[in-house]
C-alpha cells in the first residue's frame, strides 16, 4: 500500500512517484516560479533536496529536468511499482470510476502517459486499475495498453539528461503509425509552456510523450532533442518530410526553439503544438502552409524506422 512522503530532515536519493494527474516542475520552490515541465502520473522523481519542511521537493525528472515540486502530488510506494507489467493509460484523458460503469461516480482523471497497476482482462470493457497512492477504480478498457515499454526507455525513470539518447534498437520497436494515431487524438489540445501531457503542451514536449510512449527516449526540450538526434540529420527538402520524420526550427544566431512530426498524407505536412497542437505544412502552396517557418527550418531529422509507416495523419483525424 503506497502511503504520503512523511517528514523527515535528510530525504536525498530516495525515490517518490508522482501521484497527480500531472505535476509541474518549477524553477523555484514557488507557485510562481516558471513551469519548467511537468511529470505525468506513475513518474519516478529522484528527491536532490527539499524545503519548507519538506513541502518542496527538489527532484531530477525523467525528461532530465531539475526543480521543485509539491510533495503533496507524491507517494512513496514499493519497490518496482506497478508489479506485473502495469498499464499505460493511451487516451489524452480519461476518467476512472468507482464502478464498472460509464455513468457510476468519478474517482479520479488519468491522462496519456499515465502508469497504472493492474491488467487488461481477457474481455469486458471495463479494466480495475490503481494510482501510485492507492486509489482503485475502474477504467474503459479502450483508454488503456499493457506497458510493454523496456525500463530503459527514460520515461518513467529519472535520468540525466546527456543519458536520453535512443538507440537503432529503440527505432526498430517502435511503430510510426501508432506515434501518429496518438497525435490524432492530441489534436486541438492547448498550448501550455512546460506542458508534458494533455492538459496542456508545448511543442517539445508533445514529441517526447509521443515518441516516449514508443519506448524513445528523448530530452524535454527541442535544441536537446535536436543535439541527440544528430545522427538521423538528412539534408531533406522540408516540402518533402515523410511520416514520423522531425524537423527542427530556429533563427540565425538563435539555436533550436522549435519542432514538429512528419504528418504523411500531402507534401510538407506536419503536426506540431504552436498556439494548439494542429497541422501545418512546409510545402508552398498547399493547405496549412506557415512561410514563415518554412524560412526557419533547422534541420530535418529521418529515423530509422522500420516498416513504411502507412497510416498518415489524415486517416487518424480525417477533414484536417
Amino acid at each position: 500500500m503506497s502511503s504520503t512522503l512523511p517528514d523527515g530532515s535528510d530525504r536525498r536519493g530516495r525515490i517518490v512517484v508522482v501521484c497527480n494527474p500531472f505535476l509541474e516542475i518549477r524553477r523555484r520552490p514557488d507557485h510562481a516560479a516558471e513551469c519548467l515541465s511537468e511529470a505525468v502520473m506513475g513518474s519516478r522523481l529522484r528527491i536532490l533536496g527539499t524545503r519548507s519542511d519538506g513541502r518542496w521537493l527538489r527532484v531530477l525528472a525523467p525528461d532530465g529536468y531539475t526543480g521543485w515540486v509539491r510533495s503533496w502530488g507524491t507517494v512513496e510506494t514499493e519497490p518496482g511499482w506497478p508489479r506485473g507489467g502495469g498499464l499505460v493509460v493511451a487516451a489524452p484523458m480519461a476518467p476512472f470510476r468507482q464502478r464498472p460503469g460509464r455513468d457510476a461516480p468519478s474517482a479520479g482523471v488519468v491522462a496519456m502517459g499515465a502508469r497504472l497497476a493492474g491488467q487488461v482482462p481477457p474481455r469486458g470493457p471495463f479494466v480495475r486499475i490503481r494510482t501510485p497512492d492507492g486509489r482503485a477504480g475502474w477504467l474503459a478498457r479502450d483508454a488503456v495498453e499493457p506497458d510493454r515499454l523496456p525500463a530503459s526507455c527514460g520515461f518513467w525513470e529519472p535520468a540525466e539528461r546527456e543519458r536520453l539518447r535512443p538507440d537503432r534498437a529503440a527505432w526498430l520497436r517502435a511503430s510510426r503509425s501508432r506515434l501518429i494515431r496518438r497525435a490524432g487524438s492530441l489534436l486541438g489540445t492547448g498550448y501550455r509552456w512546460g506542458g508534458a501531457g494533455a492538459g496542456g503542451l508545448d511543442c517539445s514536449g508533445l514529441v517526447r510523450l509521443l515518441f516516449g510512449l514508443e519506448g524513445i527516449a528523448l530530452p524535454r526540450d527541442a535544441r536537446d532533442q535536436f543535439a541527440a538526434l544528430e545522427e538521423w540529420v538528412r539534408p531533406v527538402d522540408p516540402a518533402r518530410i515523410r511520416l514520423g520524420d522531425l524537423v527542427f526550427f530556429g533563427s540565425p544566431g538563435g539555436g533550436i526553439d522549435h519542432v514538429g512530426i512528419g504528418a504523411g498524407g500531402r507534401p510538407g505536412r506536419m503536426v506540431h503544438a504552436s498556439g494548439l497542437v494542429r497541422l501545418s505544412s512546409l510545402a508552398e502552396g498547399r493547405r496549412g502552409f506557415e512561410p514563415d517557418l518554412a524560412r526557419r527550418v533547422g534541420g530535418v531529422v529521418r529515423p530509422p524506422w522500420r516498416g513504411s509507416g502507412r497510416s498518415a495523419l489524415d486517416r487518424v483525424a480525417p477533414g484536417r
